[in-house]
């Protein structure tokens, strides 16, 4: 699939997503996607803020990415790891944490998400990152993954390579297995 195609499979995924943001300037903006395609997402600022209270059981904190020069929150050690990975990984030039919030129906459920993290490539690709520590990753999400039923994630893995070292490590080998299955017949 050409770099145009995956644009247009993207777009055509994101046609029915309300993204909602907070620029440089700390102006809450919001409205369908599509709308907001070329929006530089890496200089965001979070859409929430990040938690801390006495008897949490995660670590919160910000780290200071020297790739963006700014602070990037986290609300995990696992995605401090993930942020620090994304810092010193050359092809990435800039790093947001939390960058805006989507909402989609599927189906009569409404659905929201905040994705972790918003990375900006080198060669100017957008890439959404989620990070989730292996446990929490069940059957169900990565099904929904695979099949593209899970619309937002469904996009980001058409318009992004799959880095297979990260694969091999991050998922149970029958995982492993249909992971490459499916992306041969897609």
């Amino acid at each position: 699939m050409d770099g145009s195609a995956v644009v247009a499979s993207a777009r055509e995924y994101a046609s029915g997503v309300e993204v909602g943001f907070v620029d440089t300037d700390g102006v809450e903006r919001s409205g369908p996607l599509a709308c907001w395609w070329a929006e530089p997402f890496e200089l965001a600022l979070p859409v929430r803020p990040f938690a801390s209270f006495k008897g949490q059981k995660n670590f919160t904190g910000e780290y200071w990415a020297a790739t963006s020069r700014t602070h990037v929150g986290y609300e995990s050690w696992v995605e401090r790891d993930a942020a620090m990975a994304l810092d010193f990984d050359p092809a990435v030039v800039a790093l947001a944490s939390q960058p805006f919030r989507l909402a989609w129906t599927d189906g009569e459920r409404e659905r929201r998400h905040t994705p972790d993290y918003f990375a900006r490539l080198l060669d100017g690709t957008g890439v959404v990152v989620d990070v989730r520590p292996e446990n929490l990753v069940d059957e169900a999400a990565l099904d929904a993954i695979l099949d593209g039923t899970e619309k937002i994630t469904r996009a980001s893995l058409e318009a992004v390579d799959l880095d297979e070292s990260a694969e091999q490590q991050n998922l149970p080998r029958a995982r492993q297995r249909r992971a490459r299955e499916a992306r041969r017949t897609a």
